[in-house]
């Protein structure tokens, strides 16, 4: 029986370490960009004062919505990716070891190149 390969068309897939990490270094990068050109002061929109002291735009709005979220993502999002990367990439490894080994026991015979080595 035939199996299919399905392709995957960028390196950085969704579920796969780097596609993880990728994703988490995106959020923060985007929120490191938002504190450096000053969103923070959007935040005491929060608190029900405007950062001008004039009554609060929806522009103004928008910058506080966007801050707070990309601050917790970084917050909570991020590590949780990292997280995720670290293990996916760690029980890939054991996973692929595992299958090479007991794929070349019931075989029962060695690959040429380790054949070569020994």
């Amino acid at each position: 029986m035939r199996r299919l390969r399905v392709r995957h068309s960028t390196k950085f897939s969704p579920l796969t370490p780097s596609g993880l990490l990728a994703r988490a270094m995106l959020g923060v990068l985007v929120f490191i960009v938002l504190h450096a050109i000053g969103f923070r002061a959007y935040t005491t929109i929060l608190s029900g004062t405007s950062p001008t002291g004039e009554q609060v735009a929806y522009a103004d709005m928008l910058k506080m919505v966007s801050y707070v979220l990309s601050y917790l993502f970084s917050t909570i999002v991020a590590p949780i990716l990292l997280i995720g990367a670290v293990l996916l990439a760690v029980l890939q490894r054991k996973f692929v070891k595992s299958g090479r080994s007991s794929a070349e026991t019931e075989s029962g015979s060695e690959s040429p190149e380790r054949a070569s080595e020994c």
